[in-house]
């Protein structure tokens, strides 16, 4: 395993006075440098040591930004394990995930408190604390020699899958899993601390939280958080990063931003983009590749720590997701003749389990250790197919997987006359069409879907639908 410690102490050195983090403020991004993010890092976690909080568990509820950042590094570098709340989590999510995670503090920011003072109320642990990470004073003291990094092999974070049904998975992952995949990274990409990149992604996000953020703070190159997903296309041109790792959606939005002049959507000094979560168009591969620039694919899952596969510089197979990492031991489970067969994965990177629930995670191990991934492909040489799913599932562009027989049988249980669903994605949006017993129950299995709706955040409301009777459609929700 990579020396996390060793490489952050030279970087406090070699690094202190260049800016790391940069975040927009005033209309214009401000950095924040290595050696004053560090001492804040370091500050924090030996707060906490002092404190009795080594081994605890924190859940941060916050969107990205420095503070979130500062704490996430101390907790799951230093002190005990993390848990980063999905931004689009509310109160009821808030409460049912500190109960879950047996959640010792919460952080959170002035943005969040409202969603967490509310929260509080439904969770069970009255002693778990509740802590603004804005305002929270924490003396500045600097031990960065003396502090040790965890014990690799501890839990130090759990993420969130995401659940299209509201049930979300708890990946646990330990300093081994989430770091496994620094070196295959670095043989492909060769980041160094004169890299920078554009960050979107939640911290929430696998890919996001490791290959961003920490990856950055071992490895040295600068972040700058993007302010919304809409401004992603101008400012891109405005910080021009060296590397840019997204998925289709918002390569389909840049695409579609600079179709007139694709090669200077991304700014200056673009070394490669990256595309994960979901496969892309091989039209929009094409297109980017044609404009001379470095697309990569790459495939991973929560359970591996966004490791496993990415290609080397330009690829000369566009269907290939990647080329496996080196410390990757990989099965295909009952290949066909085409030697096509579930991918199943050992290594360093793979999860610790899944949070509470024994029973699945012994269901996704077989009796040789390899984790199943419940994706379908091949491999040809080193480089790696996906063809499909074990399960019914869709992708979405932003890299959700829907697990269309759990989200069926869900939607069926609302109402006795909803005979069957089918659900689709239609211009990435989801959309349902549910089969009814007959045109007279249509306003009642409507107001029931209406009560479902009723408490449910956003992501997981039935919006688009239409009702269906014998393959005539009597209701249309748009």
């Amino acid at each position: 395993m990579t020396d996390i410690r060793e490489k952050i102490i030279n970087n406090y050195t070699a690094l202190k006075n260049k800016g790391y983090i940069y975040e927009k403020k005033n209309g214009s991004f401000q950095p924040i440098t290595y050696g004053d993010f560090a001492d804040r890092v370091f500050s924090i976690a030996d707060h906490f040591i002092k404190n009795g909080g080594t081994g605890k568990t924190y859940l941060l509820v916050s969107r990205n930004g420095v503070n979130l950042m500062e704490y996430d590094a101390a907790i799951t570098l230093y002190v005990g394990t993390s848990v980063i709340a999905p931004d689009y989590w509310k109160n009821e999510e808030i409460a049912d995930c500190a109960d879950n995670i047996k959640a010792d503090f919460i952080f959170f920011d002035g943005e969040k408190e409202s969603e967490v003072m509310i929260a509080s109320d439904r969770i069970k642990n009255k002693n778990c604390k509740l802590i603004n990470m804005s305002s929270y004073a924490i003396p500045t003291v600097k031990r960065l020699e003396k502090i040790q990094v965890s014990d690799p092999d501890e839990r130090s974070k759990v993420l969130f899958s995401s659940g299209t049904t509201g049930k979300s998975k708890g990946v646990m992952l330990s300093q081994r899993n989430l770091f496994a995949g620094i070196e295959p990274f670095i043989m492909r990409c060769g980041v160094t601390s004169d890299d920078s990149t554009l960050m979107f992604l939640p911290m929430s996000h696998t890919y996001g939280e490791v290959f961003t953020f920490l990856y950055s703070f071992v490895l040295g190159f600068s972040i700058f958080i993007a302010s919304s997903i809409a401004a992603i296309p101008d400012e891109l041109k405005e910080v021009n990063p060296t590397v840019f790792c997204a998925v289709p959606l918002i390569f389909e939005r840049i695409y579609e931003a600079n179709k007139d002049d694709l090669s200077s959507a991304f700014g200056k000094n673009i070394r490669y983009i990256s595309n994960g979560g979901a496969p892309m168009r091989t039209k929009l591969i094409k297109a980017y590749r044609d404009s001379g620039i470095d697309l990569r694919q790459a495939y991973a899952l929560s359970e591996t720590a966004s490791s496993f596969a990415m290609s080397y510089p330009f690829p000369e197979n566009l269907e290939s997701c990647g080329e496996l990492f080196e410390n990757m031991d990989i099965k295909i489970d009952s290949p066909d003749k085409d030697g096509v067969g579930e991918i199943c994965a050992k290594g360093e990177c793979v999860f610790m389990g899944y949070l509470n629930d024994k029973k699945a995670t012994e269901k996704a191990f077989d009796a040789d250790g390899y984790f199943h991934t419940g994706d379908l492909g091949c491999l040809r040489g080193r480089d790696l197919f996906i063809t499909g799913r074990k399960k019914n599932i869709i992708l979405s562009g932003n890299g959700e997987t829907i697990d269309v027989k759990e989200l069926s049988e869900k939607v069926k249980e609302i109402n006795k006359n909803i005979v069957s669903v089918t659900p689709f994605l239609q211009n990435d949006l989801l959309c349902y069409k549910i089969y009814i017993s007959s045109a007279d129950s249509a306003d009642e299995v409507e107001r029931s879907i209406e009560a479902y709706n009723r408490d449910l955040p956003k992501r997981f409301k039935i919006i688009r639908y239409s009702l269906t009777v014998d393959s005539i459609e009597v209701r249309l929700k748009q």
